[in-house]
């Protein structure tokens, strides 16, 4: 039987001060930092087919929130879930379970991201294939995005689906300053939401949705090939800056990328303001393959770790050791 463990960490810092000739300090003195994991406490569940901690968030009120994904049939096959479900869990300061909820249909209901809101709130989004349950009447097509927002109580506020007849997902989601949300991820639909907005073979995609689910704009960018969105950062200034990776060499890529074979892409980053307009755009790679891990947000910009494969020339000339 599986058994699934939450674990929950105290960290204790202890600074140990070394210094040398007088007990008063000095240009010489050395400080050693040591962060040791304290346990709280540790939950075990049973009888739950699924990963239901993919992602944790700490919330306001100093407890936390979970998320991932529950076997809707309670089978797993080949390490594979079957029939996923979204579940959502909130837990207080000591692990205790305020609230629980589940998501989905009878198809897969994936999660990618949590945010925790101002007020206390969630929103999660994602992609689903289910076309029943809490996504009736609400598919477009085979794979669609999702967005669920919930109030800090566990109410569910409001849920939309985005997307057409192709594969759309929605990989990560901010708060903008206006209580509503900027969206990314990627699409390869030709209609639907994305009617008149398609590219190429797979483009990056950027929605902005208003408080209460509405879309007020939504934007594709990229080329004839593949192109994806897989971060958006909030700055100071009101804008956004989408990171993700491009394949395409031509449209919207045009004399951006370092490597014009279509088999090897490069890290992608635009900036937009909150109505939806480009600001910049950059290309970062040389003539290998480079993808972008994590990408967060420093008080001058932002800093992103990016998986480099072997190459020569471009941005990464000179940088290989």
């Amino acid at each position: 039987m599986k058994k699934i463990f939450l674990i929950f960490f105290n960290i204790v810092l202890l600074l140990s001060l070394q210094y040398g000739f007088a007990n008063s300090l000095s240009n010489n003195q050395k400080y050693t930092l040591k962060v040791i994991p304290k346990i709280k406490y540790i939950k075990t569940f049973e009888n739950l087919a699924g990963d239901p901690f993919r992602i944790v968030k700490s919330t306001t009120d100093l407890g936390f929130v979970t998320v991932g994904v529950i076997s809707g049939s309670g089978t797993i096959s080949g390490g594979f879930i079957q029939n996923c479900n979204v579940i959502i869990s909130k837990w207080n300061a000591d692990g205790q379970l305020k609230w629980q909820r589940i998501f989905g249909g009878k198809g897969d209901d994936i999660p990618y991201f949590l945010e925790t809101l101002r007020d206390g709130g969630i929103v999660v989004v994602g992609t689903t294939t289910s076309r029943d349950g809490d996504l009736k009447g609400l598919a477009k097509g085979d794979k669609d995005a999702f967005i669920i927002r919930y109030d800090k109580t566990g109410r569910l506020v409001w849920k939309s689906v985005f997307g057409g007849k192709g594969s759309d997902e929605f990989k990560m989601v901010v708060e903008s300053v206006d209580g509503g949300f900027i969206v990314v991820g990627s699409s390869n639909s030709i209609d639907g939401d994305l009617k008149g907005l398609s590219k190429g073979e797979s483009d990056a995609l950027i929605v902005k949705y208003d408080r209460k689910g509405k879309i007020q704009w939504k934007k594709t960018f990229g080329g004839s090939n593949i192109d994806y969105f897989n971060f958006i950062i909030s700055m100071d200034d009101k804008s956004y800056v989408a990171v993700g990776n491009a394949l395409s060499v031509d449209k919207d890529i045009r004399n951006l990328k370092k490597d014009t074979d279509k088999y090897r892409g490069d890290v992608l980053i635009t900036k937009w303001d909150d109505k939806g307009n480009l600001l910049w755009k950059k290309v970062f790679g040389g003539t290998g393959d480079e993808m972008v891990n994590t990408v967060v947000r420093h008080k001058t910009g932002i800093i992103m770790s990016i998986n480099v494969s072997v190459c020569k020339g471009g941005d990464i000339k000179n940088l290989l050791v």
